[in-house]
């Protein structure tokens, strides 16, 4: 009977341990990605993947990986040199400025 009664101790005890792990309270961080944003709107959608970005003169991807409402392509804030190329030719060159939380949505013709 003792022996019995020092197991429901110890049951007892190792669940009264766990009710109390779960009382602890919890922190929630969310961490926000506040850089500006590039997106690219093309006009016969299912060519997207023809046209070539780049941000000061680095190969990005193509407008297809960062279409408009879809996905954005995440940039530092200040002056950038944005190119497009479709088959090596060029499409179009800009010097763009954007800050922290901006959305830029660049139309391709």
């Amino acid at each position: 009977m003792s022996l019995r009664l020092s197991g429901l101790l110890i049951i007892g005890a190792l669940v009264g341990s766990l009710a109390s792990c779960a009382k602890e309270p919890t922190r929630h961080q969310s961490i926000s990605d506040n850089r500006p944003q590039v997106m690219f709107e093309v006009r016969e959608r299912m060519s997207a993947h023809e046209y070539t970005i780049y941000i000061d003169n680095l190969r990005m991807g193509t407008a297809d990986q960062y279409q408009s409402g879809e996905n954005a392509l995440r940039i530092l804030s200040g002056t950038h040199i944005l190119r497009i190329e479709r088959g090596g030719q060029l499409i179009t060159e800009q010097r763009i400025y954007l800050t922290d939380g901006t959305t830029k949505v660049i139309r391709i013709p």
